[in-house]
């Protein structure tokens, strides 16, 4: 499998069947639309306009409905998938919600403005909290609260900062011989709460005295009678209010029964929303409109047939010329696409190049096996994610996350059968013959330079593979002659280098070492010798040419420092060995007893989840960096622009015809 081939269709139709046209090629979901050029010539005839004035009311009926079901999720009390999903429904049923929309609207409505009591009612539990809090700090105060004048009496609260001087305040208004007193009402750590008692005649001077002293006024308008009557009607308010906010969430919970309506009318008008944004990219006349869209080669015949069937219309369909950005669709099989992802976090490749996923997925699986590579975190990985894949309703890319992780865990289970490991040493352990070897292969703990050495190995083989692409791209691109030129000479070079290192390589057979390290010398300097007249080819005078030959040479340190990197397959691989058999022996300093067996589980449980959690993550996140770092660089073109088809893009539900 590979990239789509894509076709570039025009299609002319009624005016008077735009919407319902758009509509049925929303429900068939295979046409990129792109925006209608529309030609100079043709600008009298045809024009693209937007209706705002719909795209407006479909917004504030989509903020109402989002609004509402956002009001009423704290109070859903439907089985909830493990995974987030969409509710599969029928047409049937859909269209039934669909025509009492209106209702549903009214309905979201209703709670938005049911939740609006609601938190109004709570801001003013709080704001009766925050005066309770308040009064307290003057709970010494003798008089009603109303209080502010006598018949020649002024009577101010206020406070003054923690830091004032009281006494200070108070021997000068009795140094000036003002009629005034005050009394400290309460106090906290940021400021003193005063009650001031002043005769009218001083209370201009007994005021400045205060105010050069930070004294502020404090209001009590509105209460009446004492601080501890207040106190007490507060507190019996806020319990009202706590009543009738239990009544409105109740009145919520039963509104809660809406949710799946409102959903489905929240669907409904995005779908309705798309549409209206797509008629304002169609050229559109009085009488015609057209539009232009990108389709994948394999669905051309039956579209065709479906749109001349059942429309008035024109359809023409052409290659996409050698100037036009084309979009991209992969189609990958069961392998190629459970990491397809992995490839679309990087970039998706060009249209012209080849598809990476099939030759990717292999590599990414057996790597991510090499640096798990116990048999016993395979199996779990394995079952676990293919019971969920299999028998568990999921989204599209978590489908193919769980394939994929099913598969590595299956990657897991093979390296770590061949290399003896199965929860570590456990085996061995609760045989009690430590000496116990289950490889078949062999075993990296005890023979790691041999596991370097295939590690080594296989990132040659990943690198040759990574440059077979990249000539897979330029014969696409009927690039003959740099195939030979940027290819097979980077193979002969390459291969030079690695037979004159072989002998250099601890584990490899020496003897066959031996044999091929003569070959290395002649083949790095035929291969340099290629490189060096070809890899400045493209610069116009003979020293850029030379200058252009020299640096090629310098990528045999990039391609030693690429086989290098490979070498975590055996940090990885011997890390998660290393640290499982270190809890199996943890486990197992308790005996086995009855508290040693306990001892053991509970170690073995806590210790091999964090051992697994910890390098599954790193085998995912280095074999990754792998494809990205080593492997793409030789060959990867990307930038390529994802197919999107105008299509049902539903939040809530999917919509089975």
């Amino acid at each position: 499998m590979a990239i789509v081939d894509m076709k570039k269709m025009t299609l002319i139709g009624l005016h008077d069947d735009r919407h319902r046209l758009l509509a049925r090629l929303m429900e068939i979901g295979v046409v990129d639309i792109v925006d209608a050029e529309i030609d100079e010539e043709l600008s009298g005839i045809f024009s693209k306009e937007i209706n705002k004035d719909d795209l407006i009311e479909l917004d504030g009926k989509l903020h109402t409905l989002e609004t509402a079901i956002s009001v009423l999720k704290p109070y859903d009390d439907r089985k909830k998938p493990i995974f987030k999903v969409r509710k599969d429904m029928n047409h049937h049923d859909y269209m039934g919600i669909v025509l009492k929309r209106h209702d549903v609207l009214a309905i979201a409505r209703n709670i938005n403005s049911v939740k609006e009591g609601f938190d109004n009612t709570k801001s003013a539990i709080n704001r009766d909290a925050n005066s309770i809090l308040t009064l307290n700090s003057w709970s010494a105060l003798s008089i009603p609260m109303e209080t502010e004048t006598t018949r020649n009496t002024l009577v101010t609260n206020g406070m003054v900062p923690s830091a004032a001087d009281i006494d200070g305040i108070r021997a000068k208004i009795e140094e000036e011989e003002l009629a005034c007193e005050f009394v400290v009402t309460g106090s906290d750590s940021d400021q003193s709460y005063l009650t001031v008692y002043t005769h009218t005649d001083d209370e201009q001077s007994a005021m400045s005295i205060l105010k050069r002293n930070g004294f502020a006024v404090m209001s009590f308008s509105g209460y009446t009678g004492s601080v501890d009557e207040n106190i007490g009607k507060l507190r019996n308010d806020i319990e009202d209010k706590k009543t009738k906010t239990h009544g409105i969430e109740d009145n919520l919970r039963d509104l809660s029964q809406n949710l799946d309506d409102l959903e489905v009318a929240f669907d409904y008008y995005t779908i309705r929303r798309e549409i209206s944004v797509t008629e304002g990219e169609v050229a559109s006349g009085k009488r015609i409109f057209f539009l232009e869209g990108w389709i994948p080669a394999p669905v051309e015949e039956s579209l065709v047939k479906e749109m001349t069937e059942k429309w008035t219309v024109d359809i023409s369909v052409r290659e996409p010329a050698e100037d036009e950005e084309i979009p991209v669709l992969v189609d990958n099989g069961f392998i190629g696409d459970s990491v397809q992802d992995i490839t679309a976090m990087y970039s998706l490749p060009s249209y012209k190049s080849v598809d990476p996923n099939p030759v990717m997925a292999p590599f990414f699986l057996l790597f991510f096996g090499l640096m798990l590579s116990d048999a016993g975190y395979g199996l779990i990985m394995a079952a676990a994610c293919g019971a969920i894949y299999f028998f568990m309703k999921l989204e599209d890319t978590m489908k193919r996350f769980m394939k994929m992780m099913m598969l590595c865990g299956l990657a897991t289970m093979f390296w770590g059968a061949l290399f003896g490991s199965w929860f570590g040493n456990l085996i061995p352990v609760l045989a009690g013959t430590p000496n116990l070897d289950l490889a078949i292969w062999f075993s990296p703990v005890s023979n790691p330079e041999y596991m370097l050495m295939w590690s080594l190995f296989f990132g040659v083989i990943h690198i040759y593979v990574g440059l077979g692409l990249k000539a897979a791209n330029l014969l696409k691109q009927k690039k003959y002659l740099a195939i030979i030129f940027d290819v097979v000479s980077w193979y002969v070079f390459f291969t030079g280098a690695v037979f004159l290192v072989m002998p250099f390589v601890p584990g490899i057979n020496m003897d066959l070492a031996e044999t091929l390290s003569p070959y290395g010398s002649y083949l790095l300097m035929a291969g340099g010798a290629m490189l060096l007249l070809t890899q400045g080819r493209k610069s116009k005078n003979i020293f850029g040419k030379i200058i252009g030959g020299l640096a090629a040479l310098y990528d045999l340190i990039q391609f030693m420092s690429d086989i290098l990197s490979y070498s975590r397959l055996l940090a990885l691989g011997l890390a998660t060995s290393v640290i499982a058999s270190i809890v199996n022996e943890m486990g197992s300093m308790g005996g086995f007893s009855f508290t040693g067996i306990i001892v053991f589980v509970l170690v073995f449980v806590l210790g091999h989840s964090i051992n697994f959690a910890l390098n599954a993550l790193g085998a995912y996140v280095h074999s990754s960096r792998l494809q990205y770092i080593e492997f793409f660089n030789k060959f990867f073109e990307g930038g390529g622009k994802e197919f999107r088809p105008f299509r049902r893009n539903t939040k809530y539900i999917r919509i089975k015809d």
